[in-house]
């Protein structure tokens, strides 16, 4: 992906001697293993560097911060406990609450090299954030929800519409999950301006339709799913589209990763008029947010973001403002943790909130209450149990 890049691979555990000749300046540990994690904090102690503790299993995920500068809080505190976090001790780790605490996790190591506005603090010592799919708020660390069983996506159809910065991280976790077809659509080429942040258009491939080559990427990473690129843009046009789907079946989900209202309207204007959950994702250089529409249980996309039919003069990525990799990341990811929710029938949807992530807030991820206009009519109300 970044062949200027240096990397150097040590295939083994953890072992101070092994690191001397690097000399790290910030350490990570992404492992399971409360085992690894205490040596990592031995070592971040004697060499006085930031050390970030990551962990996650198939649903949830935690992000721990340690600066022995300020050792005697984090002591005081107890936090060195929660560092080792025994509660994902050897469980298989998930892909998308994966790639949420990476997100978060990354975000946090730039903070500590360099920060872009006098408010853009790192994280203080001791710090934790979580990362729940089965929290009704997203953030919690105890689960108030049913624990989701479904692990088998094989028999489910999703449509990807826009497949820039967040649809390339859809795109990646839904290969991951197994999810059995995936069409995507975009009618944009690919740009040097994207490579730094649509990751899945790494080698010489400038000028090539993005829907072609993501879908190509994502049968590389699984060759058992079924994907197919819809070389075009959205339009109204494509009502039987959203009706009746691509030649397999209606859709059981669309993801929504497009930067103008115009789009977001009318998809989600089909959407509701025939039954087809939506998960709506969108990302700023430094933030980002998840709203879902689920028919019977929340209210639409149009209605949570008050967007209005009015056609944007933005015709694709390289004239927005671009976002950066790191919100694509956790909102691409949380998108696909939604998109779990919805898929695994039986159980009631409880999420009408957006998930909202910013990078300059204390707690990083959060959600926040849907406010609707009261005076807003729409189809989606009649359709609520």
């Amino acid at each position: 992906m970044r062949e200027s890049l240096n990397v150097y691979a040590v295939h083994s555990s953890f072992s101070e001697a092994l690191l001397y000749p690097f000399g790290p300046e910030i350490l990570i540990d992404a492992t399971n293993s409360p085992e690894s994690k205490q040596k990592c904090i031995s070592y971040a102690s004697k060499y006085n560097i930031p050390f970030f503790s990551a962990s996650t299993n198939k649903d949830r995920g935690a992000l721990v911060v340690f600066r022995p500068k300020n050792k005697i809080a984090t002591l005081l505190s107890g936090s060195l406990e929660s560092l080792l976090l025994n509660e994902f001790k050897g469980q298989a780790q998930g892909n998308y609450s994966s790639g949420v605490i990476a997100g978060l996790a990354t975000e946090e190591v730039r903070k500590s090299v360099f920060q872009i506005k006098e408010y853009d603090h790192p994280l203080k010592n001791g710090s934790v954030i979580y990362y729940n799919i089965n929290s009704s708020n997203r953030v919690g660390r105890q689960s108030d929800l049913r624990e989701l069983l479904l692990d088998y996506y094989k028999e489910f159809n999703v449509l990807i519409i826009g497949a820039g910065a967040i649809g390339n991280f859809v795109a990646l976790n839904l290969a991951m999950m197994g999810v059995g077809n995936i069409d995507i659509m975009d009618d944009d080429f690919i740009d040097h301006t994207n490579t730094h942040r649509q990751i899945l258009f790494y080698g010489n491939r400038i000028g090539e339709k993005k829907a072609k080559v993501l879908c190509e990427r994502i049968k590389e990473i699984n060759p058992n799913v079924s994907s197919h690129p819809l070389v075009e843009k959205f339009t109204e046009g494509h009502e039987g589209l959203i009706k009746n789907g691509n030649g397999n079946g209606p859709y059981d989900l669309i993801f929504t990763c497009v930067d103008n209202q115009y789009s977001r309207y009318i998809i989600n204007e089909f959407a509701v008029e025939y039954n087809v959950p939506v998960v709506d994702g969108g990302t700023g250089p430094t933030s980002g947010q998840v709203a879902v529409f689920v028919p019977g249980y929340t209210r639409c996309v149009t209605c949570q973001r008050n967007l209005k039919k009015k056609k944007k003069v933005v015709v694709n990525c390289r004239e927005a403002e671009p976002s950066v990799v790191i919100p694509n990341i956790i909102i691409g990811s949380a998108m696909c943790g939604e998109a779990k929710r919805i898929l695994y029938k039986g159980i009631d949807y409880t999420a009408p909130r957006i998930l909202v992530y910013d990078a300059f807030s204390v707690g990083r991820l959060q959600t926040r209450p849907v406010l609707i206009d009261k005076r807003r009519k729409c189809q989606c109300q009649t359709k609520l149990n």
